[in-house]
Parts: C-alpha cells; sequence; structure tokens
C-alpha cells in the first residue's frame, strides 16, 4: 500500500530536516535491501562524510589557532621594544 512507502520517506525526510552540523547526527537503521535500504544506506553515507568534514575543519581551526599565536609571539620577539618594557 502507499503507506508503506510514504511511511518510510516521512521518516526520511525528517532526520534530513533535523541535521545538523553541531550536534551528532543519527544514522538510520533499515534492515531490508530494498529501495528504502538503499536511500537510508546514502543518508548514512551522507552522515559520515559530514562527521569526517566536522573533524577536519576542528583540526584546521586548531591549526589556525596555533598558527596565530606563533607569528604574535614571533612578532613580540622580533619587536625591539619588548627587551626594554620587560626591564621596566
Amino acid at each position: 500500500s502507499s503507506k508503506k512507502l510514504t511511511a518510510p520517506l516521512k521518516l526520511i525526510a525528517n532526520k534530513i530536516k533535523s541535521v545538523n552540523f553541531h550536534e551528532r547526527n543519527e544514522e538510520i537503521i533499515w534492515e531490508t535491501r530494498d529501495e528504502i535500504g538503499l536511500l537510508t544506506g546514502e543518508y548514512n553515507r551522507m552522515l559520515k562524510k559530514l562527521e569526517e568534514s566536522k573533524l577536519a575543519l576542528s583540526i584546521s581551526e586548531k591549526q589556525s589557532a596555533w598558527r596565530e599565536m606563533a607569528k604574535q609571539l614571533a612578532h613580540e620577539i622580533r619587536n625591539p621594544l619588548t627587551p626594554i618594557l620587560l626591564n621596566v
């Protein structure tokens, strides 16, 4: 019946709508290897890629912050006023 098809599609649509970059997203568990199973499999792969992208972005942001701190520190060390200010 059409309800057998529309219920899983509504579930998938609701899961897609609720995808959030800042939170952990739940995969869809679908036991059968039918068209809905293929669709949920692709959704789950998308979530896995999203998690990998979030991790890569987090690492990149941390590296960028460390580089900025290193630049500022190097600037302070090279700045000729630094030794004078330290002695005062």
